[in-house]
């Protein structure tokens, strides 16, 4: 049953359900019991127009491709987001709330990690499906470069966004942070000659194959390769040397001239 205006900012105003006048759930319009039922109704509804080909947001069009909605809903969804949701966002981050939810969380992630994994999820769909389409998975729109997965015009952005002064620094200093916990994980100092500076060390995989090693664990070396460092115990099968130990070993067939006691290779 309809009510008026007037009676609608009444019961909101007292914080009371806007159909049956009863205490409302906290900061919500509605009681628990109309809420469901309210629900219930609308999923209904979107059911139906998904079975019948139709846009599950005005049941007039078809939906744009893979989508639920049309065009011109997401177009007004975007819009509305642009418009509403970020100030909400920006207030979410303030408060160290997830920016999906709204609802505490123990990471310093924009998102908790009940969302996260659902926007990953999602995220790695959308990518797939758009690789069997022959599309950028970034846009979405655009065949990709030969040997790529985006197009060129996504790469082109990629690439200015990346050259950006503050994002060098900033991405610089998260590797350098990255690299420094890997080398404190396997002693700190090259295993050889004991040298500590961290721009002179690297990882060296004690039984070499590491070229095949990185293979079959699908990294490509770098930061890719720390992080796997970390997560994984593999202590026995790496060690920390210096480049020049590490290439002495190299070519004195497995052990660094330091323990061969000589000065030369």
């Amino acid at each position: 049953m309809a009510i008026s205006r007037e009676l609608y900012r009444e019961r909101r105003n007292k914080n009371l359900c806007t159909t049956c006048g009863e205490p409302a759930q906290a900061n919500k319009a509605m009681c628990l019991k109309h809420a469901k039922r309210i629900l219930e109704k609308q999923r209904a509804t979107t059911n139906k127009r998904i079975s019948q080909g139709l846009c599950s947001m005005c049941g007039k069009n078809p939906p744009a491709p893979r989508r639920e909605r049309c065009q011109q809903c997401l177009d007004v969804k975007k819009l509305d987001s642009k418009i509403n949701r970020t100030p909400l966002i920006r207030q979410r981050i303030k408060n160290g709330l997830c920016t999906s939810c709204g609802k505490s969380k123990t990471t310093p992630n924009k998102l908790c990690d009940e969302c996260s994994q659902k926007y990953n999820a999602s995220a790695r769909l959308k990518e797939q499906q758009r690789k069997i389409d022959n599309l950028c998975t970034k846009c979405g729109e655009n065949p990709p470069k030969i040997n790529r997965r985006k197009c060129l015009s996504c790469l082109e952005i990629d690439r200015q966004w990346r050259n950006q002064p503050e994002i060098i620094n900033k991405t610089r200093g998260k590797r350098q942070k990255l690299k420094q916990e890997v080398m404190n994980k396997y002693g700190g100092k090259c295993n050889c000659c004991g040298i500590k500076e961290l721009s002179f060390l690297n990882i060296d995989h004690v039984n070499g194959n590491g070229r095949a090693h990185l293979k079959s664990i699908d990294k490509e070396g770098g930061h890719r390769f720390y992080r796997w460092l970390l997560a994984n115990d593999s202590s026995s099968e790496f060690q920390v040397l210096c480049f020049n130990c590490n290439m002495s070993k190299h070519l004195s067939g497995g052990t660094c001239a330091h323990k061969l006691n000589t000065f030369g290779v």
